[in-house]
């Protein structure tokens, strides 16, 4: 039971992830490319942290995924 929500937690917070890195690059790209009148270009600082936000959210979801399969080959085993 524990281990089943376990396992959707982890895909939810891959899929989440990988959104946000998705939407980062996206947002900057299209910003660049089409930008408000009279509003200045996005931040390049803005674009790094929140790129560095998604692949860090990514990091840990992974480690969190390969101590889920650890887990739960230990309980297969037994």
């Amino acid at each position: 039971t524990t281990r089943i929500l376990d396992g959707t937690t982890i895909f939810i917070s891959f899929v989440i992830s990988i959104m946000v890195i998705v939407y980062t690059i996206y947002g900057y790209t299209y910003r660049l490319k089409n930008p408000y009148p009279g509003v200045e270009k996005p931040s390049i600082f803005a674009f790094i942290m929140l790129l560095l936000l998604g692949m860090i959210f990514f990091v840990v979801s992974f480690i969190f995924f390969k101590a889920h399969r650890e887990t739960s080959k230990k309980h297969q085993k037994r």
